[in-house]
């Protein structure tokens, strides 16, 4: 079981940093400029190269060159609110958790928008609400765990 922990703040927000990279491959010719959230920048740099794209980036070559361009503040998640854990029933899964607003949704890795699967805990849940902790569960992940989707 992997078990996610973040730094908070006085009003209970995860502290996080986006980190805005520039990496130039080997070749000489290829070039991208990244955006990873993390802690601190290695931690940012570890979750951009777990990245389906940046893989794929780089295949076979190798990495010349890493500058850090910019660094801001991400803290608008509340701690707790969401939880994340790998499916105990099926490999390649993720669950995610809204607690604030009790739905809990199922995805497989890699096939978020193809594969998420909602579940209100709370019966005659309204719509609107369901949209609106939906959309909260996909920028949280994608803010947060890129690489998931």
């Amino acid at each position: 079981m992997i078990i996610m922990t973040f730094n908070v703040n006085e009003e209970n927000k995860i502290i996080m940093k986006r980190f805005d990279f520039f990496i130039r491959l080997s070749d000489g010719v290829s070039e991208i400029h990244a955006r990873a959230i993390g802690e601190t920048a290695e931690e940012a740099l570890d979750q951009l190269q777990k990245q389906k794209e940046y893989v794929e980036f780089v295949g076979e070559k190798t990495v010349a060159e890493v500058k850090l361009m910019g660094v801001s503040d991400v803290n608008d998640i509340k701690a707790g609110r969401f939880n994340l854990s790998p499916s105990m029933q099926e490999e390649g899964w993720w669950v995610v958790a809204d607690t604030q607003r009790n739905v809990v949704v199922r995805f497989q890795e890699h096939a978020f928008n193809a594969t998420y699967k909602a579940t209100p805990l709370n019966d005659d849940y309204p719509a609107l609400e369901l949209a609106t902790s939906l959309r909260e569960i996909g920028e949280y992940v994608a803010t947060y765990y890129p690489y998931l989707l």
